[in-house]
């Protein structure tokens, strides 16, 4: 039988999933509802929600891991408009998303060794283990056919 899904604003699509898969959309986090972004034809800082539009998993990995040596955080640069859906992609810039997986990983060896600063900002990773935790609970309490 197959399965329904969509995307934001998007026509569900239809497709045949084995029935232990599911499908995940990034969760919605309070941080990328006014995040900065730069535009592909102004070249200007604009806060906008790229919750939905701009996901990787950089994106979760805390306020901290997204903050520049400034103390800004890294902006998200929007691609052109997708011709199938009608909506732009965002992401981080290449040495943005380096930067980032490089603080993450410090910041998950200092937690490992005890040491972490407390400051740390877990919020996005637990968000994104909470949603595979209840997408799999609710697998598991499904009446199989």
């Amino acid at each position: 039988m197959g399965k329904t899904c969509s995307t934001r604003d998007q026509q569900p699509v239809r497709a045949r999933w084995p029935p232990q898969c599911r499908i995940l959309h990034y969760p919605t986090l309070p941080l990328l509802r006014a995040y900065p972004t730069y535009g592909p034809a102004t070249g200007t800082s604009t806060p906008a929600d790229v919750n939905g539009q701009a996901g990787s998993l950089e994106m979760y990995l805390g306020q901290d891991t997204l903050t520049d040596t400034n103390g800004d955080l890294m902006p998200v640069h929007w691609n052109a408009v997708e011709p199938k859906t009608g909506l732009r992609q965002g992401a981080l810039r290449k040495p943005d998303k380096k930067a980032a997986q490089k603080k993450f990983k410090a910041k998950l060896k200092a937690a490992r060794y005890g040491q972490p600063v407390g400051t740390e900002d877990w919020s996005g990773i637990s968000t994104i283990i909470d949603s595979i935790v209840r997408a799999s609970s609710d697998r598991l309490s499904t009446p199989r056919r």
